[in-house]
């Protein structure tokens, strides 16, 4: 799992806030290109943070490998900012944002259900989309005996992804299938 070996590689507290800064400076970059209205060009979700930093942020290339991992160079996307940041912002402080998660939306996979979501995970059009809707929902604190597929198109997923979740699944689940779907990505 990428967002592991990060957590691994990321052993000292000053190389983890180099990274945090130039995670916080490609997210600021980004938004305020879009709120000015310039779009991305031939930026999309798929760019590295690695291209993008050295190359829309103009970091020079020692700095930047002096500041990151190894594994955020090879893998993380623009598409896996929000979740890298969020990785780095509970490393630093110790608390994951899941483990504020009351116990009853976090009840265990099924087998069934855990190898169906392994195998929709790659089909997912729109993957950090799923897991910040799944937040949504998780901050709602909607009941959980409700259907998880169903509440999720309610609050705007892409009805293909939505179609590729075990109908089976409840809210009493989200926790879970936040959790796995994250460390897939």
């Amino acid at each position: 799992m990428v967002i592991e070996e990060v957590k691994r590689q990321l052993d000292t507290q000053h190389l983890l806030a180099t990274l945090t800064v130039q995670v916080e400076d490609a997210i600021r970059f980004l938004a305020s290109s879009m709120a000015g209205g310039q779009g991305m060009g031939s930026i999309s979700g798929e760019t590295t943070l690695e291209a993008f930093v050295v190359g829309q942020l103009q970091v020079s290339r020692a700095a930047w490998e002096a500041g990151s991992a190894a594994a955020v160079r090879q893998h993380v996307r623009l598409k896996h900012l929000a979740a890298l940041y969020r990785r780095l912002e509970e490393q630093a402080t110790g608390k994951s944002w899941l483990g504020e998660v009351p116990a009853a939306y976090k009840v265990p996979l099924s087998a069934e259900a855990d190898g169906a979501l392994r195998q929709a995970a790659p089909q997912l059009a729109d993957g950090e989309g799923l897991l910040a809707l799944l937040r949504q929902v998780l901050e709602g604190r909607y009941p959980a005996g409700g259907n998880l597929r169903e509440t999720l198109e309610a609050v705007g997923a892409e009805d293909e992804d939505a179609a590729l979740l075990p109908a089976s699944l409840l809210l009493s689940h989200a926790g879970s299938v936040y959790a796995l779907l994250e460390g897939l990505s």
